[in-house]
């Protein structure tokens, strides 16, 4: 594995897949804008990752409420509550995992055509519709996770039923995205008028900071006057409609609070990012 960043430009041996969980940049996920925004990874380094998979802390009554009782039959009994399936001990994992590991599937002839067809369906279906792009480093992904497949039936062989599940976690990983982003409010016109009320604040809020900053004020707090936005919004044609959709989405994220005074607050004091 090589790695060229911050001036270090050196080869590691990596002798394992890796599993890595990012929280957003600002806290909550923003699903108006892209994942390397959120992440603040560039899209060059995230699609080194076989799978993507967009987990959101959305509220659910049913979901909360079965969380909540588990957390408390913990804290009540000090033991977690009876599971309706017996786990796998760590040893009987570590024995499984061990004779996995000993399987090397290979990709049979007949497989070919089909692989190559579902890699130019995906390029086809995918194309400029997502947030993200399919590359050959995705063909590599659908090849890694089809041996995979079979490794863990403990085959030497990958099968049509390998590449078929494993271009469906794909699909899927991708979807979890773009599912995320259909969930804010309106269209694409609306979210793109809601979008650039946003710019219009932050660039406003950043100006903020940097006047304080050259006062010498790095503690000060960022607070700008709805009426302000709204009138500034006015200035490039965005009604209150988009200023009010704007307001309690990012709300809603975390990203700055209203005060009862009319008045816009950044939750971290800074509007960069």
């Amino acid at each position: 594995m090589s790695i060229a960043k911050a001036g270090i430009t050196t080869q590691l041996n990596a002798r394992t897949s890796i599993l890595a969980a990012a929280n957003p940049a600002w806290g909550r996920y923003d699903v108006r804008r892209t994942a390397e925004d959120n992440i603040n990874l560039p899209a060059s380094l995230l699609s080194r990752f076989d799978i993507m998979w967009l987990l959101l802390d959305s509220a659910d009554w049913d979901r909360d409420a079965a969380l909540a009782h588990h957390v408390l039959h913990v804290h009540r009994h000090r033991a977690p509550p009876q599971a309706d399936t017996a786990p796998l001990s760590p040893r009987e994992m570590r024995q499984y995992i061990s004779v996995a590991k000993q399987y090397e599937p290979t990709i049979p002839k007949t497989l070919t055509e089909q692989i190559a067809a579902d890699y130019a369906e995906m390029r086809k279906e995918h194309d400029g519709k997502g947030r993200e792009y399919i590359t050959p480093r995705t063909l590599m992904s659908l090849l890694r996770m089809s041996q995979a497949l079979a490794r863990i039936r403990m085959d030497d062989t990958v099968t049509h039923a390998d590449i078929n599940e494993a271009r469906r976690l794909l699909t899927m990983s991708k979807a979890s995205l773009d599912m995320a982003a259909a969930g804010g409010a309106g269209g694409a016109g609306e979210e793109d008028h809601v979008s650039r009320v946003y710019q219009i604040i932050r660039k406003r809020a950043n100006a903020l900071v940097r006047a304080n900053e050259a006062a010498g004020d790095f503690e000060a707090e960022v607070a700008l006057p709805v009426d302000e936005v709204r009138k500034a919004a006015a200035l490039q044609g965005l009604g209150d409609a988009a200023v009010d959709t704007c307001l309690a989405e990012y709300g809603k994220l975390g990203i700055w609070t209203i005060g009862e005074d009319n008045v816009l607050v950044w939750a971290d004091s800074t509007a960069e990012g």
